[in-house]
């Protein structure tokens, strides 16, 4: 069940299990990444973090999804497609929003990371997509600075983050060029896990 916050405005998730989780992230960070201003780079002390994983939902059932990010302790899920959208319409941000919140998983879209549709249209192959992205993101470091404003803080206040996406194997997705370019820019060694990345055939 969401409801808002009396304070700030922002969502609060209460669960059926009386687990209370607050806004995905404080409020003034999300202003900031709504309004898409790269952010300075996070001090020092901040540098030494957990853990992040990310999954596909490539030939999964929502059942199965589910059950990986419940038993990986996940708690927050974070989209990283450009649209929340799947002719699998169970993957669709509404229905899947609801679903993750009956196993107290928090759902954020982050629009920004999606790799863009132009990319997707105009490349001849998978591969291309990937480095067509890699190059977009290249270009649009404060991609980088917003991920950390969102993912970055999630994971330092202690939250299990998922990242989300079709492609099941990582390296077939934008999600591990992400991954590497936001540690690799931040100076940061999370650990990284990828849940269930095996069992369908590979795109690259």
């Amino acid at each position: 069940m969401r409801r808002r916050d009396g304070n700030s405005g922002a969502p609060v998730l209460q669960c059926s299990q009386g687990k209370r989780t607050t806004t995905p992230v404080q409020l003034h960070l999300w202003d900031r990444l709504l309004e898409h201003r790269p952010l300075p780079p996070p001090p020092a002390s901040l540098m030494d973090i957990g853990q992040i994983s990310s999954i596909g939902y490539q030939q999964r059932s929502l059942t199965e999804l589910l059950d990986l990010l419940e038993g990986a302790n996940v708690d927050v899920v974070v989209d990283v497609r450009e649209t929340p959208w799947s002719y699998r319409r169970e993957f669709a941000k509404g229905n899947l929003t609801a679903r993750l919140a009956e196993r107290c998983i928090e759902y954020v879209h982050a629009k920004f990371a999606g790799n863009p549709k132009a990319i997707r249209r105009s490349a001849e192959s998978h591969r291309e997509v990937l480095t067509s992205y890699r190059q977009h993101l290249e270009k649009n470091d404060d991609i980088l600075w917003d991920f950390d404003a969102l993912v970055g803080n999630l994971v330092r206040e202690g939250k299990n983050v998922c990242l989300i996406c079709y492609e099941r194997h990582p390296e077939d997705c934008h999600r591990h060029i992400v991954l590497d370019g936001w540690m690799t820019r931040l100076g940061i060694a999370p650990d990284v896990l990828h849940l269930g990345p095996e069992g369908c055939a590979r795109f690259t």
